[in-house]
């Protein structure tokens, strides 16, 4: 069965304007959207904190399962987590000078008096403030670099300008020692080297370095848009899964170049 034919012809240049709004369309509402959340929602492995994972033998409702927590876990967050036949539910603790020896088994015998079920206590991941800190900043360097190589690849591989690769590169080290030792922070210092990046790339005239460079922040942005609009939690996964869209964009934009 063939679904596309031989002889089709789609103009993709003809929309190239709607496409430019649409994509103007969802970055602005992408922004917004931070702005009004103040960020992205952090996981523990950003933000610190204690994060549990139970499976529990029946479904039963997150509210339900926060009232029989102790009283020193109230606040925590509860929220299925998996497939909705197996049960599972995450809990992640706010408290920050919760003691977190024993706290595992504290919430398994609490769930079980409450339920009289059997409950398996399937993970139990702790991380500090100061790592998960570190671990924010480490993530947005690593998304930075990634660009910024990128950049000088496709300048030198796609145009042959190799000096001007390299003066930008000088320039925007610059601009990244004068931005941290005004301490500035790893994340606003991502955002002003990417700024940096792309008046620098208008001013030199490396239009096809440009072109990337804006192909992956397109990519990115809209895809943190959706994980905005979701409130689903940034993790070290999603670093991951970040740049793994920066890699298939970059592939994409290298097929097209060619």
């Amino acid at each position: 069965m063939q679904f596309i034919k031989d002889d089709i012809n789609i103009n993709f240049i003809g929309f190239r304007k709607k496409a430019y709004v649409l994509s103007f369309v969802l970055i602005a509402l992408t922004v917004l959207l931070l702005i009004y959340r103040g960020g992205l929602r952090l996981g523990v492995d950003f933000s610190g904190g204690i994060l549990i994972q139970v499976m529990m033998a029946n479904p039963h409702p997150t509210s339900d399962i926060i009232d029989a927590l102790p009283d020193s876990l109230k606040d925590s967050i509860v929220q299925e987590f998996g497939e909705k036949d197996r049960n599972e539910y995450l809990i992640r603790v706010q408290n920050p000078g919760i003691e977190s020896e024993g706290l595992g088994e504290q919430v398994v015998n609490a769930l079980t008096d409450k339920f009289g079920e059997p409950i398996e206590l399937r993970s139990f991941d702790m991380v500090g403030p100061k790592v998960g800190s570190d671990l924010r900043d480490k993530a947005s360097l690593a998304i930075l670099y990634s660009i910024l190589l990128i950049v000088i690849y496709i300048s030198g591989r796609f145009e042959l300008q190799w000096t001007k690769s390299i003066i930008m590169t000088v320039a925007l080290v610059f601009v990244i020692f004068i931005a941290s030792k005004l301490g500035v922070s790893k994340v606003w210092l991502s955002i002003i080297a990417l700024i940096a990046t792309l008046i620098l790339l208008w001013v030199l005239n490396l239009r096809y370095a440009l072109g990337a460079v804006v192909a992956l922040v397109h990519d990115v942005v809209i895809t943190l848009g959706a994980f905005a609009l979701t409130n689903r939690e940034a993790s070290l996964t999603v670093v991951a899964a970040l740049l793994t869209i920066i890699g298939y964009s970059l592939n994409d934009t290298i097929v097209i170049f060619d």
